[in-house]
């Protein structure tokens, strides 16, 4: 939405930022991509159905042909918001794993 508890602007900021130290090349070469979507929006509200979203959420998402494939909700990222490093951690490992998964 469009007002945000300080909570969730570190979420987002956080992930932001583990991307961008952790995979560099892969968002430069668009093989990892970062989309915000604000789920007040008419448009969006599918989302929260097809990914079973019941607050802010951080989603991976394998798309081919503009057709998502898999998908994977972080859930532990209300637990670890509170310590910086754990949640970047958390976030660099899952995105990894899950690259290395559809990549078998």
């Amino acid at each position: 939405g469009k007002r945000r508890c300080i909570t969730c602007v570190n979420m987002e900021n956080y992930a932001k930022e583990a991307l961008d130290t952790n995979f560099s090349n892969e968002l430069a070469d668009k093989k990892v991509q970062w989309n915000v979507t604000n789920m007040s929006l008419p448009e969006n509200k599918h989302f929260a159905e097809e990914y079973s979203l019941v607050s802010q959420s951080l989603v991976l998402v394998k798309l081919e042909k503009g057709k998502r494939t898999e998908w994977k909700n972080l859930d532990k990222i209300w637990q670890l918001v509170r310590n910086e490093e754990a949640y970047k951690n958390y976030v660099r490992d899952n995105v990894k794993e899950f690259m290395e998964k559809i990549h078998e």
